[in-house]
């Protein structure tokens, strides 16, 4: 998890700040906060701001959409176009994202691009750009098109990967810093264990 919840779990950002309070010798609390979040299921790229100054700045060029967001995923079934768009209007429900429509006052619309890798004899793996950052959004949108992500049963999959664990990976991230607006890249490879899972050597470059 990225944050703690009512389960009391270790979460991500209790690692990290115990990390950074060891590391800098800080006495007292350390101010650390994630600028965005993944779900516990995925892996990949998460940011956090060490001052509040940095984290509202941060949250600011998210919601201008002048940051970037990439994530490599793949899906149940074989996608024909090589590239695309999805648009569809989200409800967060309980744990798990609801398809709505425009006229629902409580929803929110989710946008997202997307382009095929490669495609194997029953997978597609795809490279994906989120331009709204909705709960659930990549794993909901692509149930709903008919191509669940591997290993996500909330979703719909049938197809075991890996357990505590689905095949979406946020592997690129670029924002401006907070304050010296230097633009910051950052990328991030698949697991190893995804090659020994999908078994594609071509999977090793991305």
């Amino acid at each position: 998890m990225t944050q703690p919840d009512w389960s009391k779990k270790p979460s991500l950002i209790e690692h990290a700040r115990e990390f950074i309070k060891k590391r800098d010798g800080k006495p007292g609390n350390v101010f650390l906060e994630p600028i965005h979040r993944i779900d516990r299921v995925c892996s990949g790229i998460v940011v956090m701001a060490k001052t509040s100054k940095s984290l509202s700045r941060c949250m600011q060029s998210l919601r201008d959409q002048v940051c970037t967001k990439e994530y490599i995923a793949v899906v149940e079934g074989l996608i024909p176009q090589d590239e695309g768009k999805l648009e569809n209007y989200i409800v967060h429900g309980d744990f798990r994202a609801i398809k709505s429509s425009e006229s629902d006052t409580q929803a929110k619309k989710a946008t997202l691009t997307y382009k095929v890798i490669l495609r194997t004899t029953q997978f597609t793996v795809l490279r994906v750009q989120l331009h709204t950052g909705r709960y659930h959004q990549i794993r909901a949108q692509f149930a709903w098109k008919g191509h669940p992500i591997l290993g996500d049963q909330k979703y719909g999959s049938e197809v075991p990967f890996a357990e505590g664990a689905i095949a979406l990976h946020h592997n690129h991230f670029c924002f401006p810093h907070p304050t010296t607006k230097e633009t910051i890249l950052i990328d991030c490879k698949v697991p190893p264990k995804w090659l020994l899972k999908l078994n594609d050597e071509r999977l090793k470059g991305l």
